[in-house]
């Protein structure tokens, strides 16, 4: 199965549905015309702050806030730094153009969800080999074809046929991706090259595969004492596609749960299929040689 016709079946409506409230940045400004004058403290109140690279702190609650389910706010993040969920469910689409970007949830006032409000991708990732970190959140609500709560791929309109390769770094670390839905196919995760890892993550009972990567390698490790893994998902757990180039794309477990995934745990090519690693896994699977073990 070539890269084209894996896209056409996976990537037609990406975008449909997105919400129409866009926030922007700009270069010195903050999102949404967020407050400078003042830094929200994470561990007295709910609400969003950024920290850029320069150690500048402004506060992206108002932005945030101006998103509904069904109508989700749209924000461009175009400088590297740190921004910080600080509790609360906010319904949002992040546009995200900078190269390093760290999105970090604070649970100390209340567990931070971030919901797609129906629409998506929740995350879409623009820089060519951008480092992108999620830590301790909910990623929810989100409606796509490819990559609902996030896509990592260069598409020049919705759903590109033609979509390069972006190679970037992902990592989801301590976050439960759910209740996610897609459109003709695709994953909750959606990349095209580059590395994904699942860090005690759970990627569970979304409709779609849970990760979708053409061409890249996917790492998923956790532990007994945490609900990390693959699992429910109504079409694959993960599905590695290599495009022709027989590069051997790879997925490890280390430790991780699999299992309910409808059509099966892992794929590899769209030509191999397996099953039954169960509870607490370690394995792995090449995709050049279409095997697991």
């Amino acid at each position: 199965m070539r890269l084209r016709a894996l896209f056409s079946l996976a990537l037609v409506g990406v975008l449909s549905g997105c919400g129409d409230k866009d926030a922007d940045p700009g270069g010195d400004t903050a999102v949404g015309g967020g407050d400078s004058g003042s830094v929200l403290d994470c561990s007295i109140a709910e609400g969003v702050r950024f920290t850029a690279t320069d150690g500048s702190v402004t506060d992206w609650t108002g932005a945030f806030a101006a998103g509904t389910d069904g109508a989700p706010a749209l924000i461009n993040v175009d400088r590297d730094g740190v921004l910080e969920v600080c509790g609360g469910t906010w319904f949002v689409m992040l546009d995200v153009s900078a190269d390093d970007l760290v999105l970090r949830g604070d649970t100390r006032v209340s567990a931070p969800v971030l919901d797609g409000g129906g629409s998506g991708p929740l995350i879409q990732l623009r820089s060519s080999r951008a480092r992108f970190v999620a830590e301790d959140l909910s990623f929810t609500g989100a409606l796509a074809c490819f990559g609902s709560v996030l896509t990592a791929a260069d598409m020049a309109e919705p759903c590109d046929q033609a979509a390069q390769s972006l190679d970037a770094d992902i990592t989801f670390r301590r976050s439960h991706l759910h209740s996610n839905a897609y459109e003709l196919g695709g994953g909750v995760i959606g990349v095209s090259g580059g590395v994904v890892l699942l860090e005690d993550s759970l990627v569970s009972d979304n409709e779609g595969h849970g990760v979708f990567g053409i061409a890249a390698d996917i790492t998923c490790t956790g532990s007994s004492a945490v609900d990390a893994g693959v699992m429910a998902n109504s079409k694959s757990g993960v599905w590695i596609a290599d495009p022709g180039e027989n590069a051997g794309y790879a997925l490890v477990s280390a430790g991780c749960d699999w299992g309910g995934n409808v059509q099966e745990d892992v794929r590899l090519d769209g030509e191999t299929y397996f099953n039954g690693f169960g509870a607490d896994a370690s394995f792995s699977c090449d995709a050049r040689s279409l095997t697991c073990e």
